[in-house]
């Protein structure tokens, strides 16, 4: 069975920009769910916020942006968060929204895993659902590499 994983943004911007400390195993992570070996899931949102994200870059970059996110729809399932997940969100008291909806979207999906660079995240967030855990990119590598062995 292939694991489900929900990509946060900042990994989303960790492939799209390609200079980040997280890029090339980001990338890795991208390549695994081309390949079939994770399913991968983006929320529509953050697309979204990458975007915003990227058009401060350029017209260039922001071209291109456009191209691959078209190109990541063939490979990744494209979620929106849904009136529970923004309800569950407006509940909660942590600051920060948007890690709010991507969590209840990752629960309502039974993802496995979420893959983030956010620490604040993270920590609120980790062990409060035991199927759903939480890695770094270098960290899901690390844990694919060991598997196959």
């Amino acid at each position: 069975m292939v694991p489900t994983v929900l990509i946060d943004t900042n990994v989303l911007m960790d492939v799209l920009l390609g200079n980040r400390p997280s890029s090339s195993a980001s990338r890795c992570i991208f390549d695994c769910v081309r390949e079939g070996r994770l399913e991968g899931v983006i929320v529509t949102q953050s697309v979204v916020d990458a975007a915003y994200g990227i058009r401060k870059e350029g017209e260039v970059a922001y071209k291109l942006f456009r191209e691959s996110i078209l190109d990541l729809f063939k490979y990744f399932n494209d979620d929106r968060a849904s009136y529970f997940d923004v309800k569950y969100a407006c509940l909660q008291s942590s600051g920060d929204f948007e890690d709010d909806v991507l969590y209840a979207r990752a629960q309502a999906r039974a993802c496995d895993a979420i893959v983030t660079n956010d620490r604040k995240f993270r920590k609120k967030y980790e062990g409060k659902d035991r199927r759903i855990r939480f890695f770094t990119p270098e960290e899901l590598l690390a844990e694919m590499l060991t598997a196959q062995t």
